[in-house]
């Protein structure tokens, strides 16, 4: 969806190249680099690393880590949050959002960090964009997550670009 909107992506993808469904398509696969291993856990681990900010989809904010990786994915991401602001003054931000959850307020809160960092970020000297992860469970485990994954993203892309 991100690509759709003209938004760059990047990230990690298992060493391998590969995620549940087989070998990650050429047009993603392109954009990502490889992790040190092909265990997706280690994949979660340097994405997390690597963004200033995440949105975790997920079936039901109530159970939000009801699957393996999704939590670990929140649990980093909630580490990242406790650990405090990086040298130039950013400080990780989490959000878990459900399909009741409005996707144009996601898209506000996303619209709005930016705003917050970006005085820090520019004296600390930083000069890449800064990086939102968006997440959520595999496929096999929520067949919708793809579809309201894409909801989510096409609104905060809006936000963004107005």
């Amino acid at each position: 969806a991100a690509l759709d909107c003209g938004v760059p992506i990047g990230g990690f993808m298992p060493a391998d190249g590969r995620n549940e469904a087989g070998l990650i398509p050429e047009p993603i696969a392109s954009r990502l680099r490889r992790s040190s291993s092909r265990h997706p856990a280690e994949r979660t681990r340097s994405n997390v690393a690597h963004a200033d900010a995440a949105v975790v989809i997920v079936p039901d904010r109530r159970r939000a880590g009801a699957t393996r990786g999704t939590a670990l994915t929140i649990r980093l991401c909630e580490e990242r949050e406790r650990r405090g602001p990086r040298p130039g003054g950013s400080v990780f931000q989490l959000l878990v959002v459900d399909p009741a959850y409005h996707a144009e307020s996601a898209a506000g809160w996303v619209a709005a960090w930016p705003r917050s960092l970006l005085a820090g970020w520019r004296d600390a000297g930083r000069t890449h964009p800064l990086r939102l992860m968006v997440a959520g469970p595999r496929a096999s485990l929520w067949p919708d997550g793809e579809r309201e994954a894409r909801r989510f993203v096409e609104a905060i892309c809006k936000a963004v670009q107005s």
